[in-house]
């Protein structure tokens, strides 16, 4: 189990600084409607859902898009 280590706050801030240092203005990311805890640990860090996509992955299963402005 990976949880609560901090890896997913290290991936978010590389993936932000690689972003910055392209000078892009938007970073997307998606998670199921059913990954609570990921939905949890983007809105943490600063991301906020814009849009639900329905069954984009699998049917009857919603994807959240969120975004955080750089």
């Amino acid at each position: 189990q990976s949880q609560r280590q901090g890896l997913g706050a290290c991936a978010l801030s590389w993936i932000e600084d690689s972003a910055r240092a392209e000078k892009a203005r938007n970073v997307w990311v998606a998670a199921s409607d059913f990954n609570a805890g990921a939905i949890r640990l983007y809105e943490r860090h600063g991301f906020a859902r814009v849009a639900v996509i329905d069954s984009l992955v699998s049917d009857g299963r919603d994807e959240v898009l969120l975004r955080k402005r750089l």
